[in-house]
This record gives C-alpha cells, structure tokens and sequence, in this order.
C-alpha cells in the first residue's frame, strides 16, 4: 500500500514538473506600430499656449476624390514636424497606393478643412 502511495505521488508530482518549463530568449520581442499609430502619437500632446502654436495636417488620399482624406489638429509646442510630415507623406502615399489598385466607386463626400484654436491650453477644432 505504501508503495502504491509513492509511486502515485511520484508519478502526480512528475507530470506536473514536465509540463512546466521556462523559455529564455535573449532577443527581445519587439512590436511594429502602423504609420497611423506612429501619427497618433505624434500628435497626441495637444497642448499650448496660444493659437499660433495649433495647427492642421492634411494626412491622406480619398479614393475617387481629390483632396486629404482627414484633417488633424496638432500642436506645434512639442512635435517633431520634420518627423510628422515624413509619417504624413508615408500615410498618403499608402492610401494612393492601394486606390491604384482598387477601383472604388463612392460618392465624394466633402471632408472639409478645420480651424485650430487654443482652449483651455489644448488645441481643439474650433464650432462656432
């Protein structure tokens, strides 16, 4: 009986033990933003001090239609432009891209142009 006992108890603890293992890596994993999250945090300090410092990116291609396909309020206090336009360009070629090889019928609704203003320190689309 006592060695029934053992050789259970042994066998219980050794398929425990055998299903547990640690992976080392020595590369670390590493995570690819799309060009719109880069954007997005480029643009996500909205803050300011006046009106002069928000201003409006035209990011984007819509299919069939001429112009931007959105309009993006940042604030010039903390962004990289250099780096922002770079990601800007990099989103509207993309979108061209694949209008290229896609024919899209759709009906051009206006996206229309936005006004920056400075409100309560954040740069915000300004509504009458």
């Amino acid at each position: 009986m006592k060695q029934q006992l053992s050789f259970i108890l042994i066998v219980l603890f050794g398929s425990l033990l055998s299903g547990c293992h640690i992976t080392w890596t020595t590369t670390p994993s590493t995570v690819t933003k799309s060009n719109y999250e880069i954007l997005d945090d480029l643009i996500a300090d909205k803050t300011c001090d006046a009106s002069y410092q928000c201003k409006v990116l035209a990011v984007g291609k819509r299919p069939s239609c001429e112009g931007p396909s959105q309009y993006l309020i940042y604030s010039t206090k903390q962004v990289n432009d250099r780096k922002l336009n770079e990601i800007a360009n990099k989103i509207t070629e993309q979108e061209r891209s694949n209008d290229d090889k896609t024919s899209l019928q759709e009906t051009c609704k206006p996206v229309l142009p936005i006004t920056p203003l400075c409100i309560r320190q954040q740069c915000q689309t300004y509504r009458p």
